[in-house]
């Protein structure tokens, strides 16, 4: 998927009530590239990131109010000019997202950065087990490339959805309090 879409790509996994971020591929082979490097490991911020954002349209929106406020509104420090400033905005993203079946988030984690993200979702039963974000430099990864990347980045989340069957840790029932 990197090197299809020539783009950072990363996965993060549920560990409830948080998003971890836990591995990273890098696309772009020179030039302009979003890479960041020390994100591997640490909470994703889920009001303001694409992944966050890809989780929260996969629960109820009782939940999903819970989840953000437990965590907090306000974005990292460095974050973005479109970070969410109120509870509509990030559910008003949360429901585009059910509608368009990938998240979006530009200039919100990071200044000058533009990401996309899909939940990975176990096959058996459908819960989400994480999710797969494609980011990029905002100035190059536009709308219209997200839509065309759409496909793949479903067909790669599918895969590792499938793949997470196999996982003991996937399976201990880590992907919510009711699930």
């Amino acid at each position: 998927l990197a090197s299809i879409s020539r783009e950072l790509v990363r996965l993060s996994v549920v560990d409830y009530p948080n998003l971890v971020w836990v591995g990273v591929a890098q696309g772009a082979t020179g030039g302009l590239r979003y890479d960041p490097g020390r994100d591997q490991g640490s909470i994703v911020h889920l009001a303001s990131s694409a992944g966050g954002l890809a989780w929260l349209s996969t629960l109820s929106d009782d939940e999903a109010l819970g989840l953000v406020a437990a965590q907090g509104l306000t974005p990292p420090a460095d974050a973005g000019p479109h970070a969410p400033k109120s509870v509509s905005e990030v559910m008003a993203s949360i429901g585009e997202t059910r509608k368009r079946g990938y998240s979006i988030a530009v200039d919100s984690y990071h200044a000058g950065m533009a990401a996309m993200a899909v939940p990975v979702r176990r096959s058996a039963d459908g819960n989400p087990v994480g999710c797969l974000s494609i980011a990029g430099p905002s100035i190059r990864f536009s709308a219209k490339r997200m839509e065309e990347l759409f496909g793949p980045l479903q067909e790669a989340a599918s895969e590792i959805g499938d793949a997470s069957e196999a996982s003991f840790f996937f399976n201990l029932g880590r992907s919510g309090p009711d699930r």
